[in-house]
């Protein structure tokens, strides 16, 4: 059960990962007008667990959908697959004109967001942009305005590089939550599990290496800083520690 509890929490982890990095891809390409067909967390081979899509003004879902291609095989007068030099099969954009109207390849403009079924990471897929998703064959034919090949350098730098920078700032922003909410200036003593080092003169008093200080004077320190302010600058002289299992109480000398 309890190797079942950590597989899912390194899945959701990393699929928190993969969502940050690709909304990164995601809302730089929105920002220079480049059409994004797909957002997935985890990967739809053959069919996805959920996905949906906004056109004709309302937003359409699917529950256990096939995964449809935005490509379709080119074929001869014979019906036999047309091959390139090398032997490999021939793909080009589907006409979507002659798809009906329930069809969602129809509406490209819209992203279609869905959950894969392999929990392995997620993917953006941008129009224009070889990747795992489009083969340089998909992109033989002229660039269009709305595809990452048709942008200028630096946006489609900041499209590729967008993921990254959206994950730098999400971990700033994690680690300053993380600190306004339990964070502290200095480590409590309390939590000093592993006892402290000593240097000679305080091994001289007694002292051996991890004793983890107890009570001053009856009092708790709270702070490493506490200790030097009661034995040295307050003159306290009563220190109990914790050594190993046992409570030891200890007697600074006067002179220290």
């Amino acid at each position: 059960m309890t190797v079942l509890i950590k597989i899912i929490q390194l899945i959701l982890s990393l699929s928190l990962l993969v969502i940050v990095h690709e909304f990164g891809h995601f809302i730089t390409a929105r920002i220079f007008k480049t059409r994004v067909t797909k957002f997935y967390i985890f990967f739809d081979t053959k069919f996805s667990l959920f996905k949906c899509k906004r056109f004709n003004g309302k937003w359409h879902f699917k529950f256990f959908g096939k995964t449809l291609r935005d490509m379709e095989l080119v074929t001869d007068g014979n019906g036999e697959p047309v091959l390139d030099a090398k032997g490999n099969k021939q793909y080009q954009p589907i006409d979507i004109s002659k798809l009906p109207d329930n069809d969602w390849r129809k509406y490209p403009d819209n992203t279609e967001f869905g959950i894969g079924w392999i929990p392995f990471g997620g993917y953006c897929a941008i129009a224009g942009m070889v990747d795992d998703t489009h083969s340089s064959d998909d992109l033989a034919q002229e660039p269009q305005e709305w595809e990452f090949s048709a942008k200028p350098a630096w946006q489609r730098m900041l499209i590729i590089l967008g993921g990254i920078l959206v994950n730098f700032i999400g971990a700033i922003v994690i680690f300053i939550l993380l600190l306004w909410h339990w964070g502290q200036d200095t480590l409590p003593l309390r939590n000093v599990t592993s006892g402290l080092y000593y240097s000679e003169i305080m091994q001289a008093e007694g002292f051996e290496q991890q004793d983890k200080i107890l009570t001053i004077n009856g009092i708790e320190p709270e702070e490493l800083s506490d200790v030097v302010q009661a034995i040295i600058i307050e003159g306290k002289r009563d220190v109990v520690v914790l050594r190993g299992a046992d409570t030891i109480a200890l007697t600074m000398s006067e002179d220290l």
